[in-house]
């Protein structure tokens, strides 16, 4: 019966002593993580130390963006294996491609062969191989890889001679290996060699509580980088849109939207709402950024003000800074909207708002 790790999957926490460092790590340096405080998080970190040490095959499931690639890498760090871990999509290149890469050519194999060429699962030969995006995998290269982990081995294109490396195989998927074969994807004896072990990884809507952190160890990342200025911290508002935001692509996608907003708010105290990128409230479905709606209230501001930046960053409730990175990102002429405020009060005429309404107001920021 082949191991399967999900949210339910009862595993302990490890110990400390669980912990396998790789040749030429620090032992004060502990494996990346996932980063989160729901259960499932607690759990697949629990998960990962308790499979990681077992000489098992391993798939790993889940939407794109949740982090596969990383459990992959957490598992070969926890492992006590001295050779190295190598990554390869099945969909990134030609079947023909594909089974080059993985298995390798000897010279002369075909036109343009000049040297021999090891392939990929030869040089993680001690190590770990994680072969991701399995649904991409290519008929051809089924029955090989099958032949490999039946203990066989494989023959180099071109070659008589078979090899066979002692290989940890990971491989992942964004769906389970079984519909997969039901759709006739994957062959079902090639299913039975791989699943020895599963870790299904929960979408990251249905664990919004891992968000914030999530979006904290970005910005961790931003201040170790040393961002001149300083980096801002989420505001309350910013972080209830983030949890509101359904993330179709997961992890991968918040950690996104989070640098695009840090560099938009560099400078600033906190990341608000107007920071985050446009295609975020497209997906949310709240309609425009408000800092898209907000570039005529700050032409109406400036011009109830007479061009004082500071005087409309207070009227609309928000920083100088902001109404100047409005100014900038819309092209608004600062110089000619004063230089009409001095003649209308000179003439005693009242500034007219941006558009043209005379009645319209400017009401803060909400």
């Amino acid at each position: 019966m082949p191991l399967v790790v999900d949210a339910k999957s009862p595993i302990p926490a490890p110990s400390r002593s669980v912990l396998t460092v790789l040749p030429g790590a620090s032992l004060s340096t502990a494996p990346a993580e996932p980063v989160g405080v729901s259960a499932h998080i607690v759990r697949l970190r629990a998960s990962c130390a308790a499979v990681g040490r077992w000489p098992c095959r391993v798939v790993i499931t889940g939407e794109t963006g949740t982090g596969k690639g990383l459990v992959a890498r957490l598992l070969h760090q926890y492992s006590a294996r001295a050779g190295p871990f190598i990554q390869r999509g099945a969909g990134e290149a030609a079947p023909s491609l594909l089974q080059d890469d993985l298995f390798g050519h000897v010279r002369g194999a075909y036109t343009g062969a000049t040297e021999r060429r090891v392939g990929l699962l030869e040089a993680a030969d001690g190590g770990t191989f994680f072969l991701d995006e399995l649904q991409d995998l290519s008929a051809e290269a089924q029955p090989a890889l099958l032949l490999f982990l039946d203990g066989h081995g494989f023959a180099p294109l071109g070659s008589y001679r078979r090899i066979q490396p002692e290989v940890r195989l990971i491989s992942a998927a964004q769906r389970p290996l079984g519909e997969l074969v039901e759709e006739g994807l994957l062959r079902r004896d090639l299913l039975y060699r791989l699943r020895q072990a599963t870790i299904a990884l929960r979408p990251l809507r249905e664990r919004p509580e891992d968000i914030g952190p999530i979006a904290e160890s970005v910005l961790r990342r931003h201040r170790t980088a040393g961002c001149d200025g300083g980096c801002p911290r989420l505001s309350a508002r910013t972080l209830a849109l983030l949890e509101r935001h359904p993330w179709p692509g997961n992890v991968r996608e918040l950690e996104s939207a989070v640098d695009v907003a840090a560099y938009a708010a560099h400078g600033e105290e906190t990341i608000e709402p107007e920071h985050l990128p446009e295609w975020f409230f497209e997906e949310l479905g709240t309609g425009p950024r408000p800092g898209a709606v907000r570039e005529r209230e700050v032409e109406a501001a400036l011009r109830a003000t007479q061009g004082n930046v500071e005087a409309a960053a207070r009227r609309m409730g928000v920083s100088s800074k902001t109404v100047r990175r409005r100014i900038a990102s819309s092209g608004l002429d600062l110089a000619a909207i004063r230089r009409e405020g001095k003649e209308s009060a000179r003439f005693g005429r009242r500034p007219q708002p941006a558009g043209g309404d005379t009645n319209s107001a400017v009401q803060p920021a909400q």
